[in-house]
């Protein structure tokens, strides 16, 4: 039965573990763990950044596969910014079935490192059910898939359409089986046949181009503005069109073909606790002019800005400072307020309990390179 019942990586990954980093250690944390003031308006900053450009709705998750290793490496030291990383690379692996299958072992020793410097950089107390069950993640993976297979987000997502059917308090169960009779009643049209079918949709017809020079002559090209996948959307403007460049979108009597500009210059973003490329992330520069193709069932390639310009983001900084601003406020009233009922908060005792010393876990340890 215990092998049967995955843990559930939204609770116990994103909401758990990611969660509890970043609001009860990073921000509210204690002062060797916690971020200063102005580091954490940085990464607000450079996550304002980056909301415009990403194509994700589900902010936990983001943060720890994409946007976090880029918005924590300027402000994090060596230790806590390589732990990081151990837990981003090893769910990345986990939530890709190519990946899962090259490196799953490899994962599962990621787990396991991430736990033991945990425990060295926020202290045992901190080691919660969730940090020790995510060594059984790999236990999980290994039987059900990748991480996506045993999720509760398509609960969760469902649950908010089961709640929208119920219109007041009477006979909520009632209301629900006719709104879904209702909706299995209504036909559905071609084009939602096409999406449940996994068969991407393409919109907004044009003739304005751009085209490339090695499609087919012979076969008839349509022009299109955007593309509908099950589960995203592509145009050719932005924010929607950050995936290689998206130019344009043809459809040939062959196939669907994406139509932009390749980036030359390809880097690996970090090399800790492997090199980046070896799961697909690089840092790029320098777009080759000449226009490519790309097959539309091959296009997986996503691209988060790292440095936007600067005046398309100034109102929400100026929102988020607002609004750290008035959380720290209340912090210092809590702590007002409880410190006049007599709390003792312990000033003076265990200040050098190892606050102030340097912890090093960034070791050249044979589990963690590949």
């Amino acid at each position: 039965m215990v092998k049967d019942f995955p843990s559930d990586p939204m609770h116990l990954l994103y909401l758990g573990i990611v969660k509890a980093l970043v609001v009860n250690m990073w921000c509210y944390g204690k002062p060797r763990c916690k971020l200063s003031s102005s580091q954490i308006l940085e990464v607000l900053a450079s996550l304002a950044k980056q909301k415009c450009c990403v194509p994700f709705t589900c902010e936990l998750r983001t943060f720890v596969l994409y946007t976090g290793p880029v918005v924590l490496k300027s402000v994090f030291d060596t230790d806590k910014y390589v732990n990081f990383l151990v837990l981003h690379v090893a769910i990345i692996i986990l939530s890709n079935s190519k990946h899962m299958k090259l490196y799953l072992d490899y994962a599962k020793s990621l787990l396991k490192y991430f736990v033991q410097t945990f425990i060295i950089l926020y202290g045992k107390q901190k080691a919660s059910h969730n940090v020790h069950n995510l060594l059984h993640l790999y236990d999980d993976a290994l039987k059900f898939g990748t991480l996506q297979e045993f999720s509760a987000f398509p609960f969760e997502n469902y649950l908010q359409k089961i709640l929208k059917m119920i219109g007041n308090n009477e006979k909520p169960l009632e209301q629900i089986v006719c709104r879904i009779n209702e909706q299995n009643s209504c036909a559905k049209s071609t084009d939602e046949f096409r999406i449940i079918n996994r068969v991407p949709q393409l919109q907004n017809l044009h003739f304005n181009g751009p085209i490339v020079n090695n499609v087919n002559s012979n076969s008839k090209i349509n022009q299109y503005n955007k593309i509908v996948f099950e589960q995203f959307i592509l145009k050719t403007t932005a924010p929607d069109n950050i995936c290689c460049l998206v130019q344009n979108f043809i459809s040939t009597n062959e196939d669907t073909f994406v139509i932009g500009n390749k980036y030359h210059s390809l880097t690996d973003f970090y090399s800790e606790p492997c090199a980046s490329s070896k799961l697909g992330i690089y840092v790029v520069d320098s777009i080759i002019r000449d226009l490519q193709k790309w097959d539309v069932k091959q296009s997986d390639i996503y691209y988060v800005p790292q440095n936007p310009r600067v005046s398309e983001i100034r109102s929400q900084i100026n929102v988020l400072q607002q609004q750290l601003r008035q959380e720290m406020r209340r912090g210092r009233d809590r702590r007002g307020r409880g410190r006049g009922r007599g709390r003792s908060h312990g000033r003076g005792r265990g200040r050098g309990r190892g606050w102030g010393k340097q912890v090093i876990i960034y070791q050249k340890d044979p589990i963690i390179y590949l």
